[in-house]
């Protein structure tokens, strides 16, 4: 009987975790656009875009939106998708690389470790092509699941024979940022 109950046990206990450790979660996201933001890329070139608060512009001077929150540090991304998501026509003043918008929603999701904090980061290419027109994302709202990982026990391999492990090594101190060419002579 004892070992009918201690069966139970953890057959409820491994069930409980599965079904417990993989529900599906939900974020709202609401974008907070900033109109009329001037871009000096060179001194002969200004732009004049929106963008999303706190975010920047992409390689085509396209707006990107990244956020991030804590989560389990053991934590997998298992599934993600976004629904409910709200648009707004653009102005006409932006000047957005109209052959870099897709036209559907980019989005991707990871998992990631820093020192002493796990944390899930989202990013978003917030401008979609509509009916050759393109459109920004005022708000949506992201389901996602994470699961546990599988603990990996390897032993950490080491390098015995690196190219930096011999050779003479120096430390330079950077009175302003910018870039410094370091030749033979320096």
């Amino acid at each position: 009987m004892k070992h009918a109950i201690k069966i139970l046990f953890f057959l409820f206990f491994t069930v409980g975790n599965v079904v417990f450790a993989q529900q599906i979660q939900t974020k709202v996201f609401k974008l907070k656009w900033i109109d009329n933001v001037d871009f000096e890329l060179r001194k002969d070139w200004k732009i004049s875009t929106s963008i999303v608060e706190n975010n920047f512009l992409d390689a085509n001077l396209n707006p990107t939106f990244s956020t991030s929150w804590k989560v389990n540090s053991n934590s997998v991304v298992i599934n993600f998708s976004i629904k409910n998501v709200v648009y707004q026509q653009v102005e006409e003043f932006n000047t957005y690389t109209f052959g870099a918008v897709s036209s559907e929603v980019l989005i991707d999701l990871n998992i990631v470790k820093a020192v002493n904090t796990t944390l899930a980061v989202l990013n978003l290419k917030p401008l979609v092509k509509i009916n050759n027109q393109i459109k920004r994302i005022v708000s949506f709202e992201l389901d996602y699941t994470l699961g546990a990982s599988k603990l990996n026990f390897q032993k950490n391999a080491t390098v015995k024979n690196s190219v930096l492990a011999e050779g003479n090594w120096f430390k330079f101190a950077i009175d302003k940022s910018g870039v410094y060419k370091i030749d033979k002579d320096f």
